[in-house]
């Protein structure tokens, strides 16, 4: 978390692999446990949510990305080649920290592969 602002750090979880309802909160609480600063747990349930002028400009505030366990075909599927899969890298390049567990670190090196562009 320190490379993501230490208790200035804007988190945004990401618990679209996870089918378990409380995997964002309990990932939000644990954020917020550490120091964040403001932790949103962000789902995405549709591809038309990862077009969202809302979800987006979050995604932009954000200092810290964070990608939870599931199932990382979900993920390849519900955000691949979306708006929100672009600004990811987009943001990663311009130094906001991305990471993940599982699932969430899996599709972090499929982060270039064209499903996501």
């Amino acid at each position: 978390m320190r490379v993501s602002g230490g208790e200035h750090a804007d988190i945004v979880v990401i618990p679209t692999a996870s089918r378990i309802h409380e995997t964002g909160p309990r990932y939000e609480q644990l954020f917020k446990s550490i120091g964040a600063g403001r932790v949103t747990v962000m789902d995405f349930d549709t591809r038309r949510d990862c077009q969202e002028s809302g979800r987006l400009r979050r995604l932009e505030e954000a200092s810290g990305i964070f990608f939870t366990g599931g199932n990382q075909l979900r993920l390849t599927t519900l955000l691949g080649g979306t708006p929100v899969a672009r600004l990811v890298r987009q943001r990663n390049a311009q130094g906001v920290t991305v990471g993940g567990t599982s699932a969430g670190a899996s599709i972090l090196e499929r982060a270039h592969d064209r499903l996501w562009r």
